[in-house]
């Protein structure tokens, strides 16, 4: 069942990590709990057979996107600071906060689903090469650590958290109140 998420302020929710430490994992499962528009640049890539021309139909399908004022759910863009900066002057310019999900899990578990499992999408080559080129979040990048070894519900549990935790500080003479289900499956945060 979807719940929609209705937040004060649309937000787009950048997934990032090493590969194999479970973003797309995360991306899919949170879009479609919450109805919320998913891009990840890797599909565009295959789709048009070219990294370049891929991350141009990708943006401009986000940069679309971005005047609904939904949230959104991107994975495959903002692994380098650059990308981050990119981003964040797109969405801020739209009206969007920027949260980046960052995805951890041990560098031997994220090798071992990005190059040893069955399906694994990578080589040794391509997995060393976008390990080494992710670049750590800044403490004042406005983000949220999840583990890539924890279930989704726990996952969601935390990001939820983040997302009402503005709210929460920013209304301190007020009590803190919990989301509240007013419709069956559809959640509003206030």
């Amino acid at each position: 069942m979807i719940k929609p998420l209705e937040l004060t302020k649309p937000h787009l929710l950048v997934v990032v990590g090493l590969p194999g430490s479970g973003k797309s994992f995360f991306a899919k499962q949170f879009s479609e709990t919450f109805g919320a528009p998913y891009i990840d640049y890797a599909h565009f890539h295959k789709l048009v057979n070219s990294v370049e021309l891929g991350d141009v139909v990708a943006t401009e399908l986000l940069g679309q996107l971005l005047l609904t004022k939904q949230t959104i759910v991107i994975e495959g863009r903002g692994e380098t600071r650059e990308d981050r900066a990119i981003l964040a002057k797109m969405s801020q310019s739209k009206g969007y906060e920027v949260l980046y999900i960052w995805v951890q899990t041990t560098p031997q578990t994220a090798h071992k689903r990005a190059v040893l499992a069955k399906d694994a999408p990578y080589d040794e080559q391509e997995f060393a090469e976008r390990s080494q080129a992710f670049t750590s979040l800044e403490s004042n990048d406005p983000h949220v650590v999840i583990s890539g070894r924890h279930t989704y519900p726990s996952q969601a549990r935390m990001v939820l958290r983040r997302l009402t935790a503005p709210r929460a500080t920013a209304s301190s003479s007020q009590p803190r109140r919990a989301p509240i289900q007013n419709h069956p499956g559809r959640i509003i945060i206030r």
